[in-house]
């Protein structure tokens, strides 16, 4: 085993077969091509269905192999279940690459850590917390994305490194064709719970209901949080608000950017969300909370409107700006694609190009 990779998401096991997330896998797979090595992964795994969940990639176990776990019913157990099991895990790769943050990412690599173990980290959050540092410091190298968390990990490991992100379009290419808005649609597209900021957009939604008649709000996702959405949605009469549910066939997805009007993402705290990346490419104006490494590449004003984390009234505010400002649209989206094209036709290496040259380095 040269390397073993520690994924920060679950895998999903369905009729015996064993799925990841989309961009994760086309990932291993390219460093597994570059490298003409086998990937090794450690995570565990649920059963459930490929139609239900965002790990619709499925995994071919030729080129990459997978130690996972059930993950049990009770919290406490699995914790403990999950410590004995990478306890006791025999540990030989080369290299162990973690995604980071997750539970089972913090536990493998305090063991790298303490039995002095070459690793790598992949980092999209939590890097300023206590424990964290010292992981970052020891670690070989550090990849992230985003200037703002590159800046801040500098400070503990200077071996830090951009990477271009890891996304579901080729960004780098122009869009075939658009579709005719015939409707006006606020779009939200993540997980329905809390910290994506779900509750202030319903709240909201009873303003813009009265403010906006014409528009209408469609949440796209699934999440923790859906029954009581859809609940809250009956009870206060929002007939403005679609919650969808969750699409994760990116042609699919594509035709709900397309006919989109605007793209709203009021999350509490974040790495940098790829459906930001989406809505730019889609051409939609965005309004959004400036938290993790949204600040780093976005511009209130400039490529999309800022709003201000936990604010219903904040979101009414930009929400019934932009809608009555045509021209701010279009300069959003046209500086919106100016972003795209300084992040996406740059000379920062792919995350596989990446960590191919730093794996040979070693």
């Amino acid at each position: 085993m040269n390397i073993l990779f520690i994924n920060n998401a679950g895998f999903l096991r369905d009729n015996g077969s064993v799925f990841m997330t989309r961009t994760t896998g086309v990932f291993a797979n390219q460093v597994e091509k570059q490298l003409n090595q086998k990937i090794n992964f450690f995570q565990f795994v649920e059963d459930g269905q490929v139609s239900s969940g965002i790990n619709d990639y499925q995994i071919n176990n030729d080129q990459i192999k997978t130690v996972f776990f059930r993950k049990g019913n009770k919290k406490m157990f699995s914790y403990i279940s999950v410590f004995l099991k990478i306890l006791f895990f025999k540990h030989e790769a080369k290299l162990t690459y973690i995604f980071f943050p997750g539970n089972v990412s913090t536990l493998f690599a305090w063991k790298c850590f303490l039995f002095n173990k070459p690793y790598g980290l992949y980092i999209r959050g939590e890097y300023n917390k206590a424990l964290s540092k010292p992981l970052i410091r020891k670690a070989k190298f550090v990849n992230t994305v985003g200037l703002v968390f590159k800046k801040d990990i500098d400070k503990i490991n200077s071996n830090c490194h951009l990477i271009k992100p890891m996304v579901l379009y080729d960004f780098t290419k122009p869009l075939s064709h658009t579709f005719l808005k015939k409707r006006k649609e606020i779009l939200f597209v993540g997980r329905i719970e809390t910290d994506k900021g779900i509750w202030e957009i319903l709240e909201a939604a009873k303003t813009l209901i009265k403010v906006l008649p014409d528009y209408q709000i469609r949440l796209i996702g699934s999440g923790n949080d859906a029954s009581k959405v859809e609940d809250f949605i009956k009870q206060n009469n929002l007939n403005n608000v679609i919650l969808h549910g969750p699409v994760y066939d990116p042609i699919k997805l594509k035709v709900f950017y397309l006919n989109a009007t605007l793209f709203l993402f009021p999350s509490y705290h974040e790495g940098f969300p790829r459906v930001i990346y989406e809505a730019l490419y889609f051409k939609l104006p965005v309004i959004t909370t400036f938290v993790g490494n949204i600040s780093g590449i976005m511009e209130n004003k400039i490529n999309c409107l800022k709003i201000e984390t936990k604010s219903a009234q904040s979101i009414v505010k930009q929400v019934e700006r932009l809608a009555n400002d045509k021209s701010l649209q279009q300069e959003l989206i046209k500086n919106g694609d100016l972003t795209l094209h300084q992040i996406f036709n740059s000379d920062i290496k792919s995350h596989s190009e990446l960590f191919t040259s730093q794996f040979l380095s070693l």
